[in-house]
C-alpha cells in the first residue's frame, strides 16, 4: 500500500512544480503585456499631444 502512496506523491509533487512554473511564466506574460500596452498609450498620446501643437 505504501508504494502506491509513494506514486500519488510523486505525480502530486510533478504536478505542483509545473504548476508553478506555469502560473509563474502566465503572470510574467500578462504583466509584460500590460506594461507593453500602456507604453503603446503613453506613446499614442505623445504623438497626439505633439500633433495638436
Amino acid at each position: 500500500m505504501v508504494q502506491g502512496y509513494d506514486g500519488l506523491l510523486t505525480w502530486v509533487i510533478l504536478a505542483a512544480i509545473f504548476g508553478g512554473a506555469a502560473v509563474l511564466y502566465c503572470w510574467l506574460f500578462w504583466s509584460k503585456t500590460r506594461a507593453l500596452w500602456r507604453a503603446m498609450v503613453r506613446l499614442r498620446d505623445r504623438i497626439d499631444r505633439s500633433r495638436r501643437l
